[in-house]
């Protein structure tokens, strides 16, 4: 191929690539996110505001346990008797905010702020909410340990 010609092609090539992209791919991802596609349809709807119910409640001393669990067994932890805020975000899944402190024993409790995502794995079936193994933590922020 002559050389003259290579980069007006590989520029053309390059805006055709963007055009089909641009008005193609694009509208088509709109519409498929528009759509009932990616639509959970449960009973158990989100909320903008902080909630408290028997959900939010077990979901805080998950969390706790998990916490505590995963520190090591050298650190005293100690946490709060009620979560700072926590919100229903749909689907059974419930964001914890709260405080604890955590103290090596020779220096004094740090108090840290943390968030937990966590999920109740079996749905509208509250019969076991107290089992360990029916709630998954989806992540914890703000402890500096962990």
């Amino acid at each position: 191929m002559n050389a003259k010609y290579k980069y007006p092609l590989l520029i053309g090539g390059l805006i055709v690539l963007g055009l089909i992209q641009y008005k193609g791919f694009i509208p088509l991802a709109y519409k498929a996110a528009q759509s009932d596609l990616f639509l959970i349809k449960n009973d158990d709807q989100g909320s903008l505001e902080a909630t408290t119910n028997e959900h939010t409640d077990i979901a805080f001393k998950q969390c706790n346990a998990y916490i505590k669990e995963e520190l090591d067994q050298k650190l005293n932890v100690t946490f709060s008797d009620a979560p700072i805020n926590s919100w229903g975000l749909g689907n059974y899944e419930y964001l914890i905010n709260a405080d604890v402190s955590i103290s090596d024993g020779t220096n004094p409790p740090k108090t840290q702020r943390y968030a937990c995502r966590i999920q109740y794995d079996k749905g509208s079936d509250a019969s076991d909410l107290a089992n360990k193994d029916s709630w998954s933590i989806l992540g914890i922020s703000g402890i500096d340990e962990l």
